[in-house]
C-alpha cells in the first residue's frame, strides 16, 4: 500500500497519467492522475466516444486517426495534441499507446500514459513567436542589403576590380545563407503555431522531383556526388502545394548530398504505393546510429561530430510540418555505416 501510494505521489507530481481502452467494448479505464489532469469527477466512468469530447474537431481528428493508424499497423503511438478539461481549461497533452493483442493476433486494447505538457507547450510557443518577430526583423535590412550588393555587382555604381567583385560575390553568397536562415525560422514559427501555408493542387510528383534534382545538381557535381532520378515513365499526380514540395525535396537531396562521400550515388526514387506517391532520398553516406533516428526531426538538431557540418538543423522538422500538412507521413531509414532512406508520402489525386 506504501509502494502504490508513493507511486501515485510520483504521477501526480510529474502529471503523468495512465489508461487503457478497451477496443471490443468501446470502454477506457483511466488512473487518479488522468480524471486529475480532465479535472473530472473520479467517480465518472468514460466511454471512448466521452473521452474524445474533451479534444477540439481538429484534435479528435488526430486522436482517431492516430489510433486507426495503430491498430492497422499493431503498432505503438506518441502524439502531441490541445484539448479542454471538464471546468473548460485549453490544455495540452502528450499520449502514447502500446497494443495489446488477442490470441489470433488482433489488437482488443491500447494501454498507455497521459501527460500534461501544457507548460513546456507554451514554452515552445513562446520561443516561436520570438523567433518569428525576430526574422520578420531581419527580413527588411536583409532586403536592403541585398539591394545594394546586386547594385554593386551590376557595375552601375562603377566598375570593381577583380578583388572587389570576388569580395561582392562572397557577401552575396553569405546573404543568401543569411536569408534561408530566416525564411527557415519564419516557417519554424508557423509549424509551431499552426500556421504554415498550404496551398495544395493537383501537381505531378515526378515533375517535382525533377526541379527539386535540378536544383541541387550542382551542388552533387561539385562534391563528386552522382545524382540518379529514378521517375516513373507517366505523370505520377498528387495532392501538393508543388513550392512546398520541393522545398522538401531540395532538404532531403542537400541532406544526402551533404553526408555523402566522393564517388557515391544519390538516388530518387519516384513511385505509386497504394493510395499514396512515395518518394524514397537513398544515399552511402555514413549512415546514422540508433539512438539518432528518433530524434532526427527534432529542431535544431545537429549531427554528432565527424559527420558533415552545417545547417542548423531545422530543415528536416520543416519538412516534416509540410508533408503532415499535406496528410502524408515522412520517415527516415538507417544503420550506421550504411547509408541512409529518407521518404515521404503524399495522398494521389483523385482522376
Amino acid at each position: 500500500a506504501a509502494s502504490q501510494d508513493r507511486l501515485a505521489r510520483t504521477a501526480r507530481m510529474a502529471r503523468v497519467g495512465g489508461w487503457d481502452i478497451d477496443l471490443v467494448h468501446r470502454r477506457l479505464h483511466w488512473s487518479e492522475e488522468t480524471y486529475r489532469i480532465h479535472e473530472a469527477d473520479p467517480g465518472w466512468e468514460p466511454s471512448f466516444d466521452d473521452a474524445l469530447r474533451f479534444y477540439p474537431p481538429e484534435a479528435r481528428s488526430v486522436v482517431v486517426e492516430t489510433l486507426r493508424d495503430a491498430i492497422a499497423g499493431r503498432a505503438s503511438f506518441d502524439f502531441e495534441v490541445p484539448f479542454e478539461t471538464a471546468r473548460g481549461e485549453r490544455r495540452w497533452v502528450r499520449a502514447s499507446g502500446e497494443p495489446r493483442f488477442d490470441l489470433g493476433g488482433k489488437v482488443v486494447a491500447f494501454h498507455g500514459m497521459l501527460m500534461d505538457v501544457s507548460e513546456q507547450k507554451e514554452a515552445e510557443l513562446a520561443k516561436d513567436r520570438l523567433l518569428s518577430t525576430v526574422s520578420h526583423e531581419l527580413r527588411t535590412p536583409l532586403t536592403s542589403v541585398f539591394g545594394a550588393l546586386r547594385l554593386l555587382q551590376s557595375g552601375k555604381l562603377g566598375e570593381l576590380d577583380a578583388r572587389g567583385r570576388q569580395m561582392v560575390e562572397v557577401a552575396i553568397r553569405n546573404a543568401q545563407r543569411l536569408s534561408r536562415l530566416v525564411d527557415d525560422l519564419l516557417d519554424i514559427g508557423r509549424t509551431g503555431a499552426g500556421q504554415l501555408a498550404i496551398r495544395p493542387e493537383r501537381a505531378d510528383l515526378a515533375e517535382l522531383v525533377r526541379e527539386a534534382g535540378s536544383s541541387v545538381a550542382e551542388a552533387a557535381r561539385s562534391v563528386g556526388v552522382r545524382l540518379t532520378l529514378e521517375l516513373p515513365d507517366a505523370p505520377l499526380w498528387a495532392t501538393a502545394d508543388p513550392t512546398r514540395i520541393v522545398q522538401v525535396l531540395m532538404n532531403l537531396l542537400g541532406n544526402a548530398i551533404k553526408f555523402s562521400p566522393e564517388g557515391s550515388e544519390v538516388v530518387a526514387v519516384v513511385e505509386p504505393r497504394g493510395e499514396m506517391a512515395t518518394v524514397t532520398v537513398i544515399d552511402e553516406g555514413p549512415g546514422l546510429p540508433a539512438e539518432a533516428i528518433p530524434r532526427v526531426f527534432d529542431r535544431f538538431l545537429q549531427l554528432p561530430a565527424g559527420r558533415a557540418q552545417g545547417g542548423f538543423g531545422l530543415g528536416l522538422p520543416i519538412s516534416k510540418a509540410i508533408v503532415e500538412a499535406h496528410g502524408g507521413r515522412i520517415g527516415i531509414e538507417s544503420e550506421e555505416g550504411h547509408g541512409a532512406r529518407a521518404w515521404f508520402e503524399l495522398p494521389l489525386a483523385g482522376a
